[in-house]
């Protein structure tokens, strides 16, 4: 009858919202491992002229763009500013359309959160304090990511706030014996990496558990690449994170590194 035909059109429409197109295409679906896909796009790649269609092969089928990974930090940010009484621009994010292998990178996108969680409780401040500093009352935080396409391959992840810095003589005082007098203020400022670090004398269910900013540095090393921070207090803070660019996806860790691009 009519009626169940109008249910049964409505539904097809809501189960295409939630899955996707491909729910209700009357084209076979296959589903193929990503380890398979790369062994298909090395042999491609090795006939002659096969190179570009190589990379066409990696970008359209295993490759998704960076801001998938980092569009949704908008709302935790803006979250954590609102329960922390603090005025925030909306996170702003430059991808530049870098494309990468959800696989590769997985990790390390997801450690960002301890970084933007740490900007806007320690590095942004009160509405007050940002207007008696002459600071826009209105705090910002941005992510920058690039992809050097030189011989290097590097993807640079940057991630810098407005806010009031980070003091290397309070981390001195933090630590007392284990910064040595002669480690420079970049130098001191680097421990905020170290485990079980953090200069809140309280804990909270935000922060001062000194669990977070370990995380990016192993998840940058663990990609033989490197994380370090730098900040002028009164200015702000930015972290940066480079490490190789990679399209090819490993599936046992006993095989070699991932291919840079």
């Amino acid at each position: 009858c009519f009626e169940l035909e109008e249910k049964f059109a409505q539904f097809l429409s809501e189960t295409k919202e939630i899955l996707g197109a491909s729910a209700t295409s009357d084209e076979r679906q296959i589903e193929i491992a990503i380890s398979k896909l790369n062994h298909i796009a090395r042999k491609v790649g090795g006939l002659p002229g096969g190179g570009p269609v190589a990379q066409e092969l990696l970008l359209e089928l295993m490759m998704e763009p960076v801001g998938h990974f980092l569009e949704p930090y908008k709302d935790t940010c803006w979250n954590l500013a609102q329960k922390l009484n603090k005025s925030l621009a909306p996170l702003k994010i430059s991808t530049h359309s870098v494309m990468v292998v959800p696989e590769i990178y997985n990790s390390l996108f997801s450690t960002l959160i301890h970084a933007l969680r740490n900007a806007v409780d320690h590095g942004i401040e009160s509405p007050e304090i940002r207007q008696r500093a002459g600071k826009s009352m209105e705090g910002s935080i941005e992510i920058d990511v690039q992809v050097d396409t030189s011989a290097a391959h590097i993807m640079r992840i940057l991630v810098k706030d407005d806010g009031c810095g980070i003091d290397p003589q309070r981390i001195r005082a933090k630590l007392g014996d284990r910064v040595s007098p002669h480690e420079s203020d970049f130098e001191v400022i680097q421990h905020i990496f170290d485990s079980q670090f953090s200069t809140r004398e309280q804990v909270t269910e935000i922060s001062g558990r000194g669990v977070g900013m370990d995380a990016i540095k192993k998840a940058a090393e663990d990609l033989q690449g490197r994380a370090w921070v730098e900040s002028i207090p009164g200015q702000g803070s930015s972290l940066f994170i480079e490490v190789p660019y990679l399209t090819e996806f490993k599936k046992n860790s006993s095989e070699q590194p991932p291919q840079a691009a």
